[in-house]
C-alpha cells in the first residue's frame, strides 16, 4: 500500500513540474506574439519582470543611456574628420618637408581614430536598432517613422561632391515623395536648429529599407559646397 501511494506522490510530482515547464513556455510565448497584453495581465499581479525579461523602464533607461553614447561619438567624429581636413590643408600648405612629415604621422593618428569612432557608432547603432525593435514588440507607437538623415554633400558644379554613403546613388536635385533607397544603416534624427547631427536618433533605417522625402535641408560646408540632410518617412 505504501509502495502504491509513493507512486502515486512521485507521479503527481512528475505531473506538477511538466504543467509548471508547459505554463513558462506559454507566458515566454505570450510575451513574443502578444506582450502588450501578456504585460498588462503581469503588472496587475505586481509582476514587473519575467525570468530575466526587464520591462519597459529599464529599456528606456538603457535606450536613452545608448543615446547619450550615440550624441558623445557623433561629435567625437565630428570633430576628428574636422581636424583631419585642417591638417590635410596644413600638409598641402607647407614648403617645410619635416613638417609635412610630421603632419602627416599626426594625420596617421587622427585617420586611426576616427575609424575606431565609427566602430564604435556601428556597434551603437545595432545596439538601438535592436533596443527599438524590443520597443515595437512592447508598444509599436512608442517608435519613431520620421526623422532626418544626411544623404551627402553637393559641390560648387550642382552636383554631388562624392560618392553617396547612406543612400543608393540618385540624381540631384531630388524633390519632396521621392523614395530612397538605404545603402548603409543610418539615423533618423530628431528636429533640431543648427547641425542636424547633433539631434537625439529616433530610429534607424536599415540596409535595403526605403524612404520617402518629407523635407530637404541644406547648410553651407566649409570649403565650398553644401550639407544636404532630409527630413524622410519610412516607406
Amino acid at each position: 500500500m505504501s509502495s502504491k501511494l509513493n507512486e502515486r506522490l512521485d507521479a503527481t510530482k512528475q505531473l506538477f513540474s511538466l504543467l509548471k515547464e508547459v505554463f513558462f513556455v506559454a507566458i515566454f510565448g505570450l510575451l513574443i506574439f502578444s506582450p502588450i497584453t501578456i504585460r498588462g495581465i503581469l503588472n496587475d499581479a505586481g509582476i514587473k519582470s519575467f525570468a530575466g525579461i526587464e520591462f519597459r523602464d529599464d529599456l528606456e533607461k538603457i535606450t536613452r543611456e545608448t543615446q547619450d553614447a550615440i550624441g558623445e561619438i557623433t561629435t567625437l567624429r565630428d570633430s576628428l574628420e574636422f581636424l583631419q581636413d585642417k591638417l590635410e590643408t596644413a600638409i598641402a600648405a607647407s614648403d617645410d618637408s619635416r613638417a609635412r612629415d610630421e603632419l602627416q604621422e599626426i594625420k596617421k593618428t587622427v585617420s586611426s581614430s576616427t575609424k575606431k569612432a565609427t566602430q564604435v557608432d556601428n556597434n551603437l547603432k545595432r545596439s538601438l536598432s535592436q533596443q527599438y525593435q524590443t520597443y515595437e514588440q512592447i508598444d509599436p507607437q512608442a517608435v519613431a517613422d520620421v526623422g532626418w538623415m544626411y544623404l551627402g554633400k553637393i559641390g560648387s558644379s550642382g552636383d554631388w561632391a562624392e560618392p553617396l554613403k547612406t543612400i543608393e546613388e540618385t540624381e540631384w536635385p531630388l524633390e519632396i515623395s521621392d523614395v530612397l533607397k538605404i545603402r548603409t544603416d543610418v539615423y533618423l534624427r530628431e528636429d533640431v536648429s543648427g547641425n542636424r547631427s547633433s539631434g537625439k536618433p529616433l530610429a534607424v533605417a536599415k540596409v535595403g529599407e526605403a524612404v520617402e522625402v518629407v523635407e530637404i535641408d541644406s547648410s553651407l560646408a566649409k570649403g565650398g559646397g553644401w550639407f544636404i540632410w532630409a527630413k524622410v518617412r519610412l516607406y
